[in-house]
């Protein structure tokens, strides 16, 4: 089975190339479209042993020049199945080929945004043909699909899967002296990619709210002398302006205890985690991610009950969802699991256990192989207008 891969960057997306290498092991080829070799995914690719194109699957000016390089690998590889990680690269992709393409195409859905808007919901939906099937990697993505009226034979789920052994729960406070932070000092932050505002779409904040996580810090902070902040990552996509500006609102609110350390290897932050006392994860709109690294290296987690997030963290039992997280709640529920730090940690070990259940990569990777095997064998009208 050859299987042809449609990535939107080179720079992010290590995951997809880590379910590649898994999958390859049932004997896959795989190719892969990136728009250039510039990032560090492009090793990952490698050692999943795929070939690597350089092709820009995505819309905008150059569409027109992307879609004909995009037919002309597709003749050339000639796959039997075509696996898209983005809107862009997946509607690109259906643009492209025609929508009665006869080789199955899957797009596997990392987020939940493009369904939160109408246009970009019925861009995707409307692009789609007989051969164009779902894999929500959530349970809420899929039932968006469902309730927007896609059949359910063409929408599955299966998460994006991780090294579950990768995870380092032993706190080493190597991180924290790195920073010059104490020892005994309460950590607390997340590890995320600095995504700037959505102005076209009347966002204020980045879909990550780092504003939101640093006021609710600055608030922590100043009524706990021991309580720290520390936020890891960098800009996405050159967005190096609004770094700087969470690094000026760091500053001014923090008083020199929220810090931004800019990006850092995955190794780095997974070394890194364990020494957090609290993970606050409160993005406007999201998957699962932000919140499974941090269970499995046994670290409490404060999350918005948004996207798929309600499906990892449980109330009372793996951590602390917070509804509609304004500065003061998110706070407020960061200050509980410093008061009660072994009850958290209790939370954080039964999330751990769920984690390492729903995102065993073994087990994900080889449910979408399943899939592909399925889509070879399915060819049925893929949406009916609800």
């Amino acid at each position: 089975m050859t299987v042809l891969v449609f990535v939107k960057t080179s720079h992010g997306a290590q995951w997809a190339a880590a379910q590649a290498r898994e999958i390859a092991g049932h004997g896959v080829r795989f190719h892969v479209a990136l728009p250039d070799t510039d990032g560090p995914a492009v090793r990952h690719w490698e050692r999943a042993g795929a070939t690597i194109h350089v092709v820009d699957a995505s819309l905008g000016r150059s569409a027109r020049r992307n879609f004909s390089q995009i037919r002309a690998l597709v003749q050339s590889v000639s796959p039997d199945i075509i696996h898209c990680h983005f809107p862009t690269n997946a509607i690109a992709v259906r643009l492209a080929l025609g929508s009665a393409h006869p080789t199955p195409r899957l797009f596997q859905v990392p987020g939940p945004l493009h369904l939160e808007t109408g246009p970009s919901r019925w861009l995707d939906l409307v692009t789609a043909g007989p051969g164009d099937s779902w894999i929500g990697s959530s349970e809420y993505i899929a039932r968006r699909y469902l309730k927007a009226g896609v059949r359910p034979d063409r929408v599955h789920t299966s998460y994006y899967g991780t090294d579950v052994a990768a995870a380092r729960p032993v706190r080493t406070n190597e991180f924290r002296r790195s920073l010059g932070i104490p020892d005994d000092a309460e950590l607390v932050g997340n590890a995320n990619i600095m995504y700037p505002p959505k102005y076209h779409l009347g966002h204020r904040h980045g879909v990550k709210r780092h504003e939101l996580v640093i006021e609710s810090l600055s608030r922590v902070i100043s009524r706990r002398p021991k309580a720290w902040g520390v936020l890891i990552g960098g800009a996405w996509g050159g967005a190096e302006w609004y770094a700087r500006k969470l690094q000026r609102m760091a500053d001014r609110l923090g008083g020199g205890r929220i810090l931004m350390t800019g990006p850092q290897p995955h190794d780095t932050i997974l070394a890194a985690l364990a020494d957090f006392d609290c993970v606050v994860h409160v993005p406007s709109s999201e998957n699962c991610g932000g919140v499974v690294e941090p269970l499995l290296c046994g670290v409490p987690v404060v999350a918005a009950a948004v996207g798929g997030i309600p499906e990892v963290i449980v109330p009372d039992r793996t951590g602390v969802l917070v509804d509609r997280p304004s500065a003061e709640s998110v706070a407020c529920a960061i200050e509980d699991v410093l008061e009660r730090p072994a009850h958290h940690r209790q939370l954080a070990a039964n999330g751990a256990a769920r984690a390492r259940e729903l995102f065993d990569i073994r087990r994900t990777a080889d449910q979408v192989f399943e899939l592909y095997q399925s889509s070879l064998r399915v060819g049925s009208v893929a949406f009916v207008p609800a």
